[in-house]
């Protein structure tokens, strides 16, 4: 199911830390593909800003909306003024989130493919399935040595 595979990918594929001193927050994702990996960063990273750019062009747009409405009901010019200073700020939020790429998250070190494997290490694994083997196939000895029928000498 959807809930399995985003469990799934949150513990044994995307790794994410902010630092709390600098802001910085480092992504990571692990797969057996590499570049697979660097796609699917790149496209987090990506939509991520989309939809942040998203929620807040809606956010300025509903804002202008209201805050047109209240200039032509309001007849003091103070108030004018500042809902004027209100309605260039909106006018700011959706012009920055238009115009930039890169809105929350910018990139300071884009994905790649790395050059070198970093796992799983092939000689580990040797190692590790040699040593299962040479254990279960001495209980597997001392099994039928101890318990199975021991054939009659003639």
């Amino acid at each position: 199911s959807y809930l399995e595979v985003h469990e799934a990918y949150l513990n044994n594929v995307l790794s994410v830390s902010k630092d709390k001193e600098t802001g910085l927050i480092a992504m990571s994702v692990e797969h057996v593909s590499p570049i697979f990996a660097k796609d699917f960063l790149s496209l987090i990273i990506k939509e991520a800003n989309s939809i942040k750019r998203q929620k807040d062009i809606d956010m300025a747009d509903k804002a202008i909306v209201y805050l047109e409405l209240e200039l032509a009901k309001t007849p003091v010019s103070e108030i004018k003024e500042s809902i004027g200073e209100l309605l260039q700020k909106q006018l700011e939020i959706k012009m920055v989130a238009n115009v930039n790429e890169e809105y929350k998250l910018e990139t300071i070190d884009s994905p790649f493919i790395p050059e070198k494997k970093s796992y799983p290490s092939r000689a580990m694994i040797c190692i590790f399935l040699t040593i299962v083997g040479g254990i279960f196939s001495v209980l597997i000895v001392l099994f039928r040595h101890f318990f199975l029928e021991k054939p009659k000498k003639t």
